[in-house]
């Protein structure tokens, strides 16, 4: 069930809050129990600034069938800002994100054989990966080519974890519509071991 409350004033801003949960019970051969995730969100957009802001959190509660109690298994949250005058890729575009514990949603996997609800947990009712955080910021500048059929954007990124932190540096070339092609250099660190380098090349078309 997802429910969400579209506010727009007059002179364009909106916000959006949102509710969500999802809920599984399953009394088969294989893991057993309940499992409920539940989320909120809210997205503020000002398209005169430019400026976009959003924050969600999420929790999964299970309860494994004998054991009695309906205990959090993971949680996260996570946050954005969006800065894109334009709205066309011209320009200064820039975001930075930070998320905490585990951000992701599963409720879509829910209806999977083996579903996340059922994880172990430890003695503290949470997964190890919960006190996670993750910072992930990006810089580019969209330049008009072939006579303003398409936007050119080098950009720089940095993506900072716990365990690992990603250097990247690239280009994209946007054909309004339909196709997209980027080149992308990524050098990773991790502690104790020699950085990684790679070099991602993407296509992507639809018709």
């Amino acid at each position: 069930l997802e429910s969400t409350w579209p506010w727009q004033n007059a002179d364009g801003t909106s916000v959006v809050p949102s509710l969500s949960t999802a809920l599984r019970y399953d009394a088969g051969d294989a893991e057993t129990g309940l499992g409920v995730e539940v989320g909120a969100g809210w997205t503020y957009a000002n398209p005169g600034l430019g400026l976009t802001l959003s924050a969600d959190v999420r929790g999964l509660l299970s309860r494994q069938a004998g054991d009695g109690e309906l205990g959090l298994r993971e949680w996260g949250g996570t946050g954005s800002i969006r800065y894109d005058r334009g709205g066309d890729g011209l320009g200064l575009t820039a975001s930075l994100s930070p998320s905490w514990g585990v951000s992701g949603s599963a409720k879509d996997q829910l209806w999977s054989e083996i579903a996340p609800p059922f994880v172990a947990a430890d003695d503290s009712g949470n997964t190890a990966s919960n006190d996670a955080m993750r910072l992930e910021g990006e810089i580019g500048y969209g330049f008009a080519a072939f006579s303003g059929r398409a936007v050119v954007t080098p950009y720089g990124g940095l993506s900072l974890s716990d365990s690992s932190r990603d250097w990247r540096i690239g280009g994209r070339l946007s054909f309004s519509p339909g196709l997209d092609i980027s080149i992308e250099g990524n050098r990773k660190e991790q502690p104790n071991e020699a950085p990684d380098h790679s070099i991602r090349l993407d296509l992507n078309t639809a018709w």
